[in-house]
């Protein structure tokens, strides 16, 4: 559990320096970043607590994970284009 605490107390740090360059983006890239994250961290929260997933449902929380880091990145990119 300090394991987890620890990430998220380091996500919250690095979310408290950069969040002046997120309230810069449009309002429907930071919604859709910010949905994504929470996405990712429900699916790995449900992963850990029910154990990892075998078979299908192994397929689909991987495929969660990859659309949520697509969206993440693409995101990113479309609000850091110069």
């Amino acid at each position: 559990i300090a394991f987890f605490l620890a990430i998220a107390v380091f996500l919250f740090l690095l979310w408290r320096d950069r969040r002046g360059d997120l309230e810069a983006w449009s309002e429907w890239n930071r919604k859709l970043f910010y949905a994504a994250i929470v996405l990712a961290v429900v699916t790995i929260g449900l992963a850990i607590g029910y154990g990892l997933p075998a078979s299908r449902d192994a397929f689909a929380f991987v495929v969660t994970l990859g659309a949520c880091a697509y969206v993440i990145v693409r995101v990113w990119r479309i609000e850091h284009r110069y």
